[in-house]
């Protein structure tokens, strides 16, 4: 349970949560859990599982993930899968890592985490439908994910049997060459929909990039990562809820604070609606060279569903 100000219009103002209680509960009273909140004909008739990014505590993962579902106020469920990742971000150089102890140190953990996802996973699975079930990662999330998708024979065995509501890549740290043969090419068949969210702004995505040496698919570039089942949707110049100082000196890197993002994951993404959608009621423009671009513009949810016809891509 969480407790937060209700003054500040989530849009567009950050959320001071703050975790006030929490319960034990079995594996039976959870998956009974998520059954009654997905048993409805509405567009929330589905579940997320979310997987955080890099330097993310425990404490910090329930708190974005309140925080993001707070943001646009739907009936879905979340459900965070906090993997064990340095909470600080940093740790103590190293011969040979001076910048990026941190970060090797989360990279290894989350292919630790694989299996541990994989768990998580059939359990939501034993609770609803994959088609009532939207897979979401962000920034370093996305190896968690991606890799234990790949690699469990069981997850994938499971999920091949239904196609998932939709898999959801959020300013992923991942190498923008690998992403497309590696991620979506091999997991395309497990879900209606594949979303990618790109940036220009997302200074982590910067560092990941120097770091690294390879851009990131989080990252925009002069034209979107194309491949025929992939949604590439570029969040640069959408809707965020930061205060002055955050927009000026902060990491655009926050999903949590993505009201954009956030209401095109669930209310378009997550309700089936078509790409092509989000033109129509101003959320998101086209462009020939850069393909869509969502705006700061975030209008109602009648009015997304008015104009949003369901897009559901069949299997292959």
């Amino acid at each position: 349970m969480h407790t937060y100000r209700r003054s500040a219009d989530v849009l567009v103002n950050a959320r001071d949560l703050e975790v006030a209680d929490s319960v034990a509960i079995s594996r039976s009273e959870f998956v009974q859990g998520i059954r009654a909140a997905t048993e409805t004909t509405a567009c929330d008739d589905f579940a997320v599982l979310f997987v955080h990014k890099f330097g993310t505590s425990h404490s910090e993962c329930v708190r974005y993930t309140a925080e993001s579902r707070i943001r646009w106020r739907s009936g879905v469920s979340w459900v965070a899968f906090c993997w064990p990742s340095n909470g600080t971000g940093f740790a103590p150089p190293s011969r040979g890592a001076i910048l990026d102890r941190a970060d090797r140190s989360d990279s290894a953990v989350a292919v630790e985490s694989q299996p541990a996802f994989g768990r998580a996973a059939g359990v939501m699975l034993d609770a609803l439908p994959a088609s009532r079930l939207m897979l979401v990662s962000h920034s370093l999330g996305a190896q968690l994910m991606a890799g234990a998708l790949r690699e469990s024979t069981v997850l994938r065995q499971r999920s091949a049997r239904e196609d998932a509501r939709a898999i959801v890549f959020a300013a992923p740290d991942f190498d923008r060459d690998r992403f497309a043969d590696s991620v979506v090419s091999r997991l395309q068949s497990l879900t209606e929909r594949f979303v990618l969210y790109t940036s220009g702004h997302d200074r982590m995505l910067t560092l990941g990039r120097a770091r690294s040496g390879a851009v990131r698919a989080g990252q925009r570039r002069d034209a979107p990562l194309a491949h025929p089942t992939l949604d590439t949707v570029d969040a640069t110049e959408s809707l965020s809820a930061k205060n002055r100082f955050a927009q000026i000196f902060g990491t655009h890197h926050a999903l949590q604070r993505a009201s954009s993002v956030l209401f095109d994951m669930i209310y378009v993404a997550g309700a089936r609606g078509a790409p092509e959608c989000r033109v129509a009621p101003g959320t998101g423009t086209w462009r020939a060279q850069t393909g869509l671009e969502l705006t700061p513009q975030c209008p109602g949810t009648q009015e997304i569903d008015a104009r949003c016809a369901t897009g559901i891509r069949k299997r292959h």
